[in-house]
Parts: C-alpha cells; structure tokens; sequence
C-alpha cells in the first residue's frame, strides 16, 4: 500500500506555508519602510547640523563688538577672514577684519550667507556695517529646505539660535547657543 498525502493535508500544509511566507514578507517589508524612515530622519538631522556647523565656523571669525541682529538681513558680523579663509595682518601684527557678513533666511526656505569685502581694511575695525542694499554684497546658499532660522541675543550676550529644517513631511529642530569669539577682535 502506497503512503501519500491527502488532499486536505496537502491544502493544509500549502495554507500554513503561505501564511508563514506572507508573514515573513510582512516582517521584511516593515523593516525596509524603518530603514527607510531612518535614512530620511538622517538625511533632515544631518543637513541642519551641517548648517550649525558652518554657522559656529563663520562666527569663530567674527569680531564680537560687530555682532548685529537686523530685521532684514539677519545676523550681521564683521569677519577677520577673506573669502579663501585667509587672515591678513598690519605691519604692526593686528589683525586686519576683511569683510562683513550676514546670515539669514529667505522665503524659499534657503539659509544665505551674503558677504562685503572691506576695501580698505583696519586694525581696529570700523563697526559700522554698509547697508542692505549696498553695492559689492555676494551670496551663496548654506543650506535649503529651512523652514524657520531665528537668532536672539540673552541678557548675558549668548547668541541664541533656533532652526527647524524640513524634508518629505519630516522636521528636525535645534535650539542651541552659539560660542563666541572672547577676544573681541
């Protein structure tokens, strides 16, 4: 007598096989969506704290009598550094500031660093920066996809920044304080 299966057993074992097999593929497909979800929280984290640390890098040239929050412009500052990232020095061996900058936000969510390079640098600097609208102001963007960028400056002098960036519906805020030059130029 031949032993085989029946045909009940056979649709029985066949159901139990795809039930494990889809629950398998439940398992696998949740954990690709996680992984998924991961790199975009990655991706959103890390553009906003490369845009922290390019800020801490501008304001570590910054002359800390120069500091200015505008309205308009955002975070104006006078830089000891020219656009290669070079310090000149006077005869005498002070520091010579090379230009201004300021930080801010534009409507399309991009975060710019415009620059004017002083002409006629000195050593101590005139802190008076030129106005907005001024001829010779270059541009470029630090970071895109910023849905807020606020700066405020506390009782004691700490620069306050509070930035929210956003990507395919994920955000990502930070709210730190910004060190400061001590040296006041």
């Amino acid at each position: 007598m031949r032993r085989g299966f029946t045909l009940l057993e056979v649709v029985i074992s066949s159901g139990l096989l795809l039930l494990i097999l889809g629950l398998l593929l439940a398992m696998f497909l949740s954990a690709v969506r996680a992984l998924r979800e991961g790199e975009r929280r990655s991706s959103v984290q890390r553009s906003a704290l490369i845009l922290l640390q390019r800020l801490r890098q501008e304001l570590n040239c910054a002359h800390r009598d120069s500091l200015l929050l505008d309205p308009q412009q955002g975070l104006v500052f006078l830089s000891d550094r020219n656009a290669a990232g070079q310090l000149r020095y006077t005869p005498g061996g002070q520091r010579l500031w090379l230009r201004w900058q300021t930080v801010g936000w534009l409507a399309t969510r991009q975060v710019v660093l415009r620059q004017w390079s002083i002409t006629n640098p000195t050593s101590p600097p005139v802190l008076t920066p030129p106005v907005a609208n001024a001829a010779g102001w270059s541009q470029r963007m630090l970071a895109a996809d910023v849905e807020q960028l606020n700066f405020q400056v506390d009782a004691q002098g700490a620069l306050h920044l509070q930035l929210r960036t956003a990507r395919e519906g994920l955000q990502y805020e930070v709210n730190t304080v910004l060190a400061l030059p001590l040296d006041g130029g």
